[in-house]
């Protein structure tokens, strides 16, 4: 270190470089280190995590579309039988024959809902099942950074003391 560079520590510092002995301090180096890299490494993986939370938003405004259109396939039918009872009230069978007209499109609205909220929240409860096996869920990195931030405050403490 140079004249200049030991003028800017603070004298804190200073005071807790006399109090350790130097094996200690580097060890608790050393320990700093590899939390740095291990906090390092969560980053990485909190960043995956995050960019994931964008696709799945993604995934949650495309269904955002697909509830429309589920709906949509509901207005036939509600028209048809709308023109039914004030147009053909008297005669049964156009009647029926607009009301079926009108449910046929209903019903693959319907099947299309059944397949598809049952599809995302399989894959959803997968993905979630995978992350916890690898140890990725956002709460298991926290609780993980928790965990290395204390281990570190742990050594520090009992270096300088």
């Amino acid at each position: 270190m140079t004249p200049s560079d030991q003028s800017s520590i603070d004298p804190t510092l200073k005071q807790l470089e006399k109090n350790i002995p130097s094996d200690k301090q580097a060890k608790v180096l050393d320990e700093a280190t590899a939390l740095s890299d291990k906090s390092e490494r969560l980053d990485v993986a909190l960043d995956r995590e995050n960019s994931e939370i964008e696709r799945l938003r993604q995934v949650a405004q495309q269904q955002t579309i697909a509830g429309p259109l589920i709906g949509l396939t509901s207005m036939p039918g509600a028209i048809l039988g709308t023109i039914a009872f004030y147009d053909y009230r008297t005669n049964r069978d156009t009647t029926n024959k607009l009301l079926f007209a009108g449910r046929i499109s209903s019903l693959s609205g319907q099947a299309f809902a059944l397949v598809q909220t049952p599809a995302t929240m399989i894959s959803g409860r997968v993905k979630n099942k995978r992350l916890k096996e690898r140890g990725e869920l956002p709460s298991q990195l926290l609780e993980q950074r928790l965990k290395n931030l204390d281990v570190l405050e742990r050594n520090i403490q009992s270096a300088s003391n």
